[in-house]
């Protein structure tokens, strides 16, 4: 089991018309996706990921919290909201979160100067990109 993340496309940058297909939404996740099997298997999943990133597997989550639980306090987005679990689904960091999401990753890079960690820098890099792809699709980032 892993914790993976991922930022879905705005509608604007679909490959295909959701509203003329008939494409149903998720308005919190800001997904598209198809109940019929005929057009899922046309309009394949992944044709409406912008981005998305394996963040680890348990283990891998669990020495990322250990870490930066040297630099970060408990209620951080990071902590409290990405890191909370190995293999949490089914949640999101809004567009609201990014700005305390983007000065914590900030404060891990101050961190990372001091103390080299391939886990950690590879974090923070793939939680950039997610967060640029929030911000570009104007959807959150999802789990």
């Amino acid at each position: 089991m892993s914790l993976d993340a991922m930022v879905f496309k705005n509608r604007k940058h679909l490959p295909f018309d959701p509203d003329a297909l008939g494409a149903s939404f998720d308005s919190e996740t800001g997904e598209y996706f198809f109940e019929d099997e005929e057009l899922e298997q046309k309009y394949p999943g992944d044709l409406t990921v912008a981005v998305a990133k394996p963040l680890g597997n348990i283990t891998a989550v669990g020495h990322l919290r250990e870490e930066l639980e040297e630099v970060l306090e408990d209620e951080s987005v990071v902590l409290s909201k990405v890191l909370y679990s190995g293999t949490h689904t089914g949640d999101h960091l809004s567009l609201d979160d990014l700005p305390e999401l983007e000065w914590e990753l900030s404060e891990i890079d101050k961190y990372l100067k001091k103390r080299k960690s391939p886990l950690v820098s590879r974090f923070v890099a793939d939680m950039r990109e997610l967060s640029a792809a929030a911000h570009h699709e104007h959807n959150p980032i999802v789990f």
